[in-house]
């Protein structure tokens, strides 16, 4: 029984993980397209994500840009970015 909750709960953190790159990625988007001030953190954060992903100007399919934005965030480099 153990085993299947560390299971599922690997299971989870690796949606929140895929929905947390998705929300980077569209987070990215909107300020390509409405730029706005940002403190150096979140510009870190932009930076790391443009890093891997460019911006969408064109329809494309989005599972390779998520999946790498993912990865950011699974290795660490993403966190290392923003600490201050």
């Amino acid at each position: 029984m153990a085993l299947r909750v560390v299971e599922k709960a690997a299971q989870i953190i690796g949606r929140v993980r895929l929905l947390a790159a998705i929300e980077l990625m569209v987070a990215a988007q909107a300020l390509d397209l409405r730029p706005v001030p940002l403190g150096a953190s979140m510009r870190s954060a932009y930076q790391a994500v443009r890093g891997v992903v460019a911006k969408l100007g064109e329809d494309r399919v989005t599972g390779p840009d998520i999946e790498r934005i993912a990865s950011l965030i699974e290795d660490g480099t993403l966190m290392r970015a923003v600490a201050p």
